[in-house]
């Protein structure tokens, strides 16, 4: 709960300081924002391993009994570290990948700077790329002399996805020296919350983002709760509200300054559970705040909160039922209209996977729910439900296309799939040959990925995968009865 807090205390200050900013003087976002919240840097770059399924791996040892994600930091804590194959550059915000083949990494950017660039030298490969903006840039620049190809084994939906959070300026620019093979189930590059001002640039060239047809339908997101935890909170009084359930916590961060925060509690008594009144800390802090913080305990007793004392003068703690896992959730609805929420549990065979859950709306806090395990329901029926809707916490998925590799050597002659220059019924024998899925690799064609220079030479009907139709079209254009490209 702290870090939820802490989290939207920080997006609160930033678009305050952002506010200012704009106000004043336009002023370039470069670099990653050096600043720090409580001892937090936000800004980071960083690769994160996944497994077979892409889901993060995660090592569970003596030291780390609840598991801890593996991830291998190149800019943390405003320093860099060095990984082999990859080397960020403070001075130009450039993160060098050298042969740095692991389709099992995600490279994630936070608040990196609307100048990010990642330079390619030789043959690399990615599982993702994710860019986050959260008010501080959120750009990126391909150059190099090199090739990238990211999610070819089609693990995420999509192979690089920005996430501009607010963000005025949201450019991705990919030199011609670049070749990318980019690579979804859904589409090769997405955005969230697209916005008028992103441009994309490959080679040079503009890339067509027509909002209309690129923009999915909008998602309902519903504050999601999901399980009940029993937490320990420490009472406190409220002289404006008497009969009110209060929490009063003291914390220090890691430069030994301390403050206060304190919570309001809504009793729920269908499920004994105790909810924070969001609405209450909106009300007293302010639109967007996630706490009521106090400098101390003397200030937040001069605003009339103090903790509870026993006879004994010693502090009353109140061990209740609290709910855990606050969030956002997409709603999902099955064949007969029913909407579920669909999460990571135990089913009732005690197996771990994504499970359906029904939602039951709490009355006594508005978008909260209360989610239930909803035994043999198959997730996978379930479709993600659209639906027209007027709160602003909703995103936009952009979707160029369904699948494309955003730059192609274009001295690539299409049809010619064997490199000798011209276009031939032999090229239309290789490329028949590959739909069928027959080996030519000692032939030195290789069509196992779609950036090699025979695959996007066979396939010339712009379809995916090489087909018996790509062959008769290069047959064709070998005879003089088809034009190519």
């Amino acid at each position: 709960m702290k870090n939820h807090f802490a989290k939207k205390i920080l997006v609160c200050l930033l678009s305050a300081v952002l506010l200012l900013l704009s106000c004043s003087f336009s002023l370039a976002k470069t670099g990653p924002l050096e600043e720090n919240y409580d001892g937090w840097y936000p800004a980071f770059l960083s690769f994160t391993q996944i497994d077979e399924k892409g889901e993060p791996v995660v090592v569970v040892d003596e030291n780390n009994p609840w598991g801890e994600t593996v991830t291998f930091p190149v800019w943390r804590n405003n320093k860099a570290v060095a990984q082999t194959g990859a080397v960020y550059d403070r001075k130009t915000n450039t993160l060098t990948l050298t042969d740095f083949n692991h389709p099992d990494y995600v490279l994630s950017a936070n608040m990196m700077g609307d100048d990010l660039t990642l330079q390619i030298n030789g043959t690399c490969a990615l599982a993702r790329i994710s860019v986050w903006g959260d008010g501080w840039g959120g750009s990126l620049h391909l150059t190099g002399k090199g090739t990238l190809t990211v999610n070819e084994n089609r693990l995420f939906d999509s192979g690089l996805i920005f996430y501009p959070e607010g963000v005025e300026k949201l450019d991705f620019s990919v030199d011609a020296s670049v070749k990318l093979n980019l690579f979804g189930k859904e589409t090769a590059f997405e955005v969230y919350g697209y916005e008028d001002g992103f441009q994309a640039t490959v080679g040079g060239n503009q890339l067509p983002m027509n909002k209309k047809n690129a923009v999915r339908e909008q998602y309902v997101w519903v504050f999601g709760y999901s399980y009940p935890m029993e937490e320990n909170i420490r009472s406190a009084k409220n002289k404006a509200d008497p009969e009110g359930i209060y929490n009063l916590m003291e914390w220090e961060n890691d430069k030994g300054e301390k403050f206060v925060t304190v919570e309001r509690y809504v009793h729920v008594e269908k499920y004994d559970l105790y909810l924070v009144d969001e609405a209450w800390i909106q009300k007293i802090a302010g639109e967007g705040a996630g706490e009521v913080r106090f400098a101390s305990l003397e200030e937040a007793a001069a605003a009339g909160f103090t903790p509870e004392k026993d006879k004994n003068g010693e502090y009353v703690w109140l061990s209740v039922n609290t709910l855990g896992n606050r969030g956002s959730e997409n709603i999902y609805v099955a064949a007969d209209g029913k909407q579920y929420v669909v999460g990571y549990a135990k089913n009732d065979k005690g197996e771990y996977g994504d499970v359906a859950m029904t939602m039951e709306p709490i009355a006594e806090i508005p978008d909260a729910y209360i989610f239930t395990y909803a035994p043999g329901v198959d997730p996978e029926s379930l479709t993600e439900k659209t639906v027209t809707v007027t709160r602003d916490d909703v995103f936009d998925y952009a979707f160029p296309d369904k699948e494309f590799i955003l730059h192609i050597d274009t001295s690539v002659l299409l049809g010619d799939v064997n490199g000798d220059g011209s276009v031939t019924a032999e090229d239309a024998r290789f490329a028949l040959r590959a739909a069928v899925g027959l080996d030519d690799t000692a032939e030195g064609l290789d069509f196992s990925n779609r950036g090699n220079r025979c695959y996007v030479a066979a396939n010339v009907d712009g379809e995916e995968g090489i087909s018996a139709g790509d062959a008769r079209l290069i047959l064709r254009a070998a005879v003089g009865l088809e034009t190519l490209g």
